[in-house]
């Protein structure tokens, strides 16, 4: 790509990480601030202003909730089902789904900030050393948590291409790779290899 301006578009956050682009052309900042975090969505072009999106979950009250969030990155294969998926640098950050509603694509900049549901992965072992299995979404937090504490405690850089979601845990130095069709996963050390230790981040090199 080409750099075409360089200037401050979001200001009153703190600790902001990784992040990600969204398919409609804007970034989303993911503040990584204890239980306060938010995630926001960011125009470069400042044709809207930044706000806040509801990634960051609401508590039974309906007050907001908030964490120690960290990357971000989508799949819309289907654009009738989108799915946008984050992650949680916390030893219990349970790795998100969130599942729009009455959304438009004539209107994407307002899907991140409308009706929907966020998801936890729950991860179970089909093998001895934990290195495949299945998996499935559900809308417990609580045993999102447990998931993630016991398989990829602070989880890190995520990302989708053709099918397969990847994401990283730097704790237990693992990428996890699950086929978004099949319902499967498995894991890889990144002590060695190309990786060379810890990747903090992900992205797709090639491809949309």
């Amino acid at each position: 790509g080409r750099v075409t301006d360089y200037r401050m578009l979001l200001t009153g956050t703190s600790n902001n990480c990784g992040g990600g682009r969204t398919p409609w052309g804007t970034w989303i900042s993911c503040e990584e601030q204890n239980v306060e975090g938010q995630i926001w969505e960011v125009d470069p072009y400042r044709k809207h202003e930044p706000k806040r999106t509801v990634l960051g979950g609401f508590a039974a009250d309906g007050s907001r909730t908030g964490g120690r969030f960290e990357s971000f990155t989508y799949d819309i294969r289907d654009e009738e089902e989108p799915r946008f998926y984050y992650t949680e640098d916390h030893p219990e950050g349970a790795l998100r789904r969130f599942v729009p509603r009455n959304f438009t694509w004539d209107d994407p900049h307002s899907i991140l900030h409308g009706e929907g549901s966020i998801q936890y992965l729950v991860l179970t072992s089909t093998s001895a050393n934990n290195a495949t299995g299945t998996y499935r979404w559900t809308s417990d937090k609580v045993e999102g948590m447990a998931t993630a504490a016991e398989f990829f405690p602070g989880s890190e850089g995520i990302d989708v291409y053709e099918g397969l979601l990847f994401f990283v845990t730097k704790k237990m130095n693992m990428m996890y790779t699950l086929d978004l069709d099949s319902g499967t996963w498995e894991r890889r050390s990144t002590k060695h290899g190309a990786f060379d230790g810890s990747p903090d981040q992900l992205s797709r090199m090639v491809g949309e």
